[in-house]
């Protein structure tokens, strides 16, 4: 039994072995991709394009976190941020519905919308009867003063 078992044990080392081969061949092929595909990244990189392509991800990613902390504090703190609390205003619906984690994500969105139309869906607040930016009419929200007095009749608050 004992030869048995030396005669398993010897087989398994050897079988063990000759994986650690075929590994350590195939990490050479491996590991000169992977120092070629670093060349590719740093060559991509550099230039005009290269420069442009790490703004537009720099962009990206500084809206992923600007829509993050919009969503996140104007639904937990009742339609307010940090800002909005310093200056005394919320975000409201115009339905009276709360402000839920959908409703603060697409009020966000607005934002994009409002870049995308050359800061004219911003701007529109001039001109709005309700002051609603194209973020606040796409979800239909508006921002208003904390404390101040309901207007019944808002065509005659204009």
């Amino acid at each position: 039994a004992e030869r048995l078992t030396g005669d398993i044990a010897s087989d398994t080392i050897a079988e063990l072995q000759d994986r650690i081969e075929d590994v350590e061949d195939e990490q050479e092929p491996t590991e000169h991709r992977l120092a070629s595909t670093r060349e590719e990244l740093e060559e991509a990189s550099r230039g005009i394009i290269g420069m442009l392509r790490n703004w537009v991800a720099e962009v990206v990613s500084g809206f992923g976190w600007f829509a993050l902390y919009l969503t996140v504090l104007v639904s937990w703190w009742n339609g307010r941020t940090v800002g909005k609390r310093m200056m005394g205003i919320r975000v409201v619906r115009l339905d009276g519905g709360a402000i839920t984690w959908w409703v603060a994500f697409e009020r966000v969105g607005g934002y994009a919308a409002g870049f995308a139309t050359g800061l004219l869906g911003f701007a529109q607040v001039f001109w709005d009867a309700n002051r609603q930016g194209i973020h606040d009419r796409i979800v239909g929200t508006v921002v208003i003063m904390d404390g101040a007095e309901k207007v019944a009749d808002w065509e005659s608050a204009l």
